[in-house]
């Protein structure tokens, strides 16, 4: 029965690896490559997921995200641990900010910036943000946002690799995976 069963395991173990082995990997295309199109954040919803190393002075935070744009008025995002345990969800509706960590929605003011990723976050307006993971420019000259990779996800030309920077802040974004949503007249 042990036997069975360790054999069990092993052909188990065995396959979900080579399962994993096979996984598609992003295509990465050059920054020059304008044979795919690139999203707007005026044109169709989008929802995108990654992960992000946050430097600020001596300090580190490893983080997930999911960022959901339904249109050019309003983002939702959603911030934890790198396992999605923890977080809080930052939601933009036009002019209005608010973030909510399970205990109700919260002014955007009162959101502490001693965290890694709070001064980025609370000093970028979010829509500029959303524009950066679309492979748009910073707006402003207060800080700064490079692609240094590109891929293509759901037939879109979109940044593999992002860095951000303010002042001592450092942000270096990973984007996995992105879902285009219907016709944003929906």
């Amino acid at each position: 029965m042990i036997k069975a069963l360790c054999q069990w395991a092993r052909s188990s173990v065995s396959i979900i690896c080579l399962t994993a082995c096979v996984a598609t990997p992003p295509q990465e295309i050059g920054a020059g490559d304008t044979s795919y199109p690139k999203l707007s954040l005026e044109g169709r919803p989008w929802q995108m997921r990654g992960k992000a190393t946050v430097t600020w002075e001596t300090a580190a935070q490893n983080l997930a995200f999911h960022w959901a744009h339904e249109n050019a008025l309003t983002d939702i995002v959603r911030l934890s641990g790198p396992t999605g345990i923890g977080g809080i969800t930052v939601v933009r509706r036009d002019n209005i900010v608010t973030w909510n960590d399970g205990k109700g929605p919260h002014p955007f003011e009162t959101l502490s910036v001693n965290s890694t990723f709070g001064s980025i976050l609370t000093e970028v307006p979010l829509n500029e943000i959303a524009g950066t993971l679309l492979g748009q420019p910073a707006v402003s000259n207060s800080w700064s946002s490079e692609v240094i990779t590109w891929q293509v996800l759901a037939g879109f030309r979109v940044p593999r690799i992002i860095e951000w920077s303010l002042r001592e802040a450092r942000a270096r974004v990973i984007i996995t995976s992105l879902e285009v949503l219907g016709d944003d007249s929906t």
